[in-house]
């Protein structure tokens, strides 16, 4: 049986169609099961969490069922000794019933222009390599030259639509030879993502790439694939010759800018000379 891994290198096991609403996409739904989910993440043991909390395991046990409520100042130690970014503490707050402790991304905020200088220049200094910016729901945000003219038209589909796209178009399917991986590993990382964030819309829009899968094999365990979601080896079918490229994602976790910890910027390198030389010679 095929094993993949989350972005922190932990094992995931496989989805099924029958498991999507149990133990497959499913976010937590209270405090206390994504305190468990998290805990679970870091691998952290009940006594072990609460002796860096510094609070008791009976505590920690009778938070995770549902039988305590804890306190802000709880949380907010129970988010430093999980190590958790961000966004990732507000979906805990929120949980909790407490509130948030920074404003998230807006597409019309005030941080927009920031958030778009510093994104912006990141994929611009990859050029003539491919990059995009996506937000956890696989939204395009921005993209450099090189993706555009890679994948034309993608930034202006809604994620409804990248889905449709990505999982049932032929003319994608045909531009990637190694597909079906790449489809695999699409969804393992949105549940990762499911559990990370809680969202209802991303339990949907995984459903929806799943029900595209139905008839299609998860590929056997590879050595390129033990790295999961963290780093993808894409093989592009470009006028007819097929080149070896690898993906890997940059995230911004840091305090000093919220809006980057819901971003995500994925980006494709040349796996060999044949394919830098393709890149550089699709730039000119």
């Amino acid at each position: 049986m095929s094993v993949t891994y989350d972005e922190l290198g932990h094992q995931i096991p496989p989805l099924h169609m029958s498991n999507l609403k149990s133990d497959g996409v499913r976010a937590p739904n209270s405090f206390g099961e994504r305190l468990r989910v998290l805990r679970a993440r870091r691998k952290l043991s009940q006594l072990r969490l609460a002796e860096i909390a510094d609070t008791t395991p009976r505590h920690i046990s009778f938070i995770e069922t549902g039988r305590s409520r804890p306190g802000l100042e709880l949380v907010q130690r129970l988010c430093k000794a999980l190590e958790l970014n961000i966004s990732e503490q507000n979906i805990l707050l929120t949980s909790a019933g407490l509130p948030i402790n920074y404003i998230p991304y807006r597409p019309n905020g005030e941080n927009t222009q920031l958030l778009a200088n510093v994104v912006e220049a990141v994929l611009t200094s990859h050029d003539p390599y491919p990059a995009c910016a996506v937000d956890t729901r696989a939204q395009i945000l921005f993209e450099n030259t090189a993706f555009q003219r890679l994948f034309p038209g993608m930034s202006q589909r809604s994620p409804e639509q990248s889905i449709d796209d990505f999982f049932a178009s032929t003319a994608i399917r045909k531009r990637i030879a190694n597909w079906s991986e790449l489809a695999w590993a699409f969804i393992d990382r949105r549940r990762f993502e499911v559990a990370r964030s809680g969202d209802p819309k991303l339990v949907e829009l995984t459903e929806r790439a799943l029900a595209h899968m139905q008839d299609v094999r998860r590929p056997e365990e590879s050595q390129d694939s033990r790295l999961g979601s963290m780093v993808m080896y894409p093989k592009l079918v470009i006028e007819g010759k097929i080149y070896s490229t690898y993906m890997t994602v940059l995230r911004f976790e840091g305090m000093v800018e919220a809006a980057l910890s819901d971003i995500r910027i994925e980006m494709i390198y040349p796996m060999d000379e044949a394919a830098d030389a393709l890149f550089h010679r699709l730039a000119r």
